[in-house]
């Protein structure tokens, strides 16, 4: 690491009759110490207007002074506060240190001087935030050469195991995801909890992000920890298209992104699943359909909408169970009018209300022990 220290010799003032205006000159000694010890030094005359002269000298905190010049972007004034002592890692109210506010400025000019000054580009934020992190928060896209060029990373990770490729995801933006990754960030990098970046873009309905990432290389193949595919999390039509080739992958629980939808409630994207060549009926580890998991959540539209697309009303998990006697004994925290909603789907779809389960009872026993009264009326 080079070590340089400032001397201040001399200071002298001169008058400059074409602008009428004071300067004050400083001669600095620069004694740079290079990491094999050798030292250099040489002299450099560094001028001051006398308005800025002026607020140094009326200034009682240097710092403060820094944080002033910064917000009014005045490059004098801040290589005179610097140079009077200003701590280049000065913390604003916000916790951020200048050069991360001229980051988030979006500010080359400002940043270049800081980093000229020694400023620390690895410094983070409270919550562990690059420079490069708030390059991607704050939109500042054109920072990503400059960070290139400077060397500055740019995949640097949180305290969460989060980097700035998965902010891009996140929030959408095609063109830094490009960029980021066209200046080395790795696209196959996950956070703490395992999630990729393509799943954040996934998760967020990114399509864009999605098929930037693709067209870079990533895999569309990946699944999540629970072996969920890429197909199991879309939330839109324009996304099924995008992984339609993993419609009948299952995950750990044997479930389709079918079963998925149907499990979140997610209506938009049943029909879209179905032309894919997803199975109406397909049959997870507990031999549940995607009707029955709509049912047992309360989910009465997709109910209705898989019962439109062909599935059976009376199909029967491993415990012999139908959607019916399922949306009835569903510990799910169930709102009587979203229960009722399901149960109404069913019989006006003639679901068999005498169907008996394993345990040798109907729908009818199970509303009576629970009193579900409203239902009890309809059965």
């Amino acid at each position: 690491m080079r070590i340089l220290l400032i001397v201040c010799l001399c200071t002298t003032t001169l008058y400059s009759m074409k602008r009428q205006n004071t300067c004050v000159d400083a001669e600095l000694l620069l004694i740079i110490r290079e990491p094999n010890g050798v030292v250099h030094k040489k002299t450099k005359t560094v001028s001051f207007s006398q308005e800025v002269q002026a607020r140094l000298s009326r200034a009682t905190n240097v710092d403060d002074l820094l944080w002033e010049a910064l917000d009014e972007g005045d490059a004098d004034l801040i290589k005179a506060v610097l140079q009077n002592g200003a701590g280049i890692e000065a913390l604003s109210e916000e916790g951020l240190t200048p050069l991360q506010q001229m980051v988030i400025y979006g500010d080359i000019k400002l940043t270049k001087l800081l980093l000229s000054h020694g400023a620390d580009y690895f410094a983070v934020t409270k919550t562990g935030k690059t420079l490069a992190h708030l390059v991607v928060h704050y939109n500042k896209g054109s920072m990503i050469p400059f960070f290139d060029e400077k060397r500055i990373p740019l995949d640097g990770a949180d305290y969460k195991g989060v980097t700035p490729l998965h902010v891009a995801a996140f929030l959408g933006r095609a063109m830094m995801v490009n960029a980021l990754i066209g200046c080395g960030a790795p696209y196959n990098v996950k956070d703490e909890q395992q999630r990729s970046v393509l799943q954040y873009a996934v998760t967020k309905n990114h399509t864009s992000v999605v098929t930037a990432l693709k067209n870079q290389g990533a895999s569309l193949d990946e699944t999540t920890p629970f072996g969920r595919t890429m197909l199991h999390l879309a939330k839109s039509s324009a996304m099924v298209k995008l992984f339609a080739h993993l419609v009948t992958k299952k995950d750990a629980k044997g479930r389709t992104p079918l079963h998925a939808a149907a499990l979140l409630g997610r209506c938009s994207v049943l029909g879209s699943l179905k032309e894919a060549g997803a199975e109406v009926d397909a049959r997870d580890n507990e031999q549940a359909t995607p009707l029955m998991l709509a049912a047992q959540k309360g989910h009465a539209f997709v109910v209705r909408d898989l019962l439109q697309l062909g599935a059976q009303v009376d199909a029967v998990n491993l415990f012999g169970q139908t959607a019916l006697i399922l949306v009835i004994t569903s510990e799910e925290e169930l709102d009587e009018e979203d229960r009722l909603a399901v149960v109404n789907v069913l019989l006006d779809a003639k679901a068999n209300t005498d169907v008996y389960d394993k345990g040798g009872n109907t729908a009818l026993y199970y509303a009576k022990k629970k009193k579900y009264q409203y239902i009890i009326q309809r059965l």
